[in-house]
């Protein structure tokens, strides 16, 4: 039986609004529940780079910097240029992490 357009719309904003919730966690302080929200997007889907992406920040922002750099084939060239780790990217630890996946 085909997929319904409506069947896909119901799932598209089901999606968004578990992002924009964990985001909305991330942004008023309730680190530690942004990061249950993103393990569990990581556990839905993990080709989820967003998922990683904002799980990357919130253990950056709490000084967990080696949980920090997530390391999955999709996240590591995102996080050699992006701003966020700009303050950490030359640290040897983070060096040795990206060098070595």
């Amino acid at each position: 039986m085909p997929i319904q357009k409506d069947q896909i719309m119901k799932v598209l904003k089901i999606v968004w609004l578990v992002i924009f919730i964990g985001l909305g966690r991330l942004l008023s302080g309730c680190s530690y529940d942004a990061i249950d929200e993103q393990k569990h997007r990581i556990a839905v889907n993990p080709n989820d780079i967003w998922a990683y992406y904002n799980l990357g920040n919130v253990y950056k922002d709490l000084g967990r910097y080696e949980e920090a750099i997530v390391l999955n084939e999709f996240y590591v060239e995102f996080s050699k240029t992006d701003p966020f780790f700009d303050n950490i990217r030359q640290t040897p630890k983070f060096q040795q992490l990206i060098d070595s996946y």
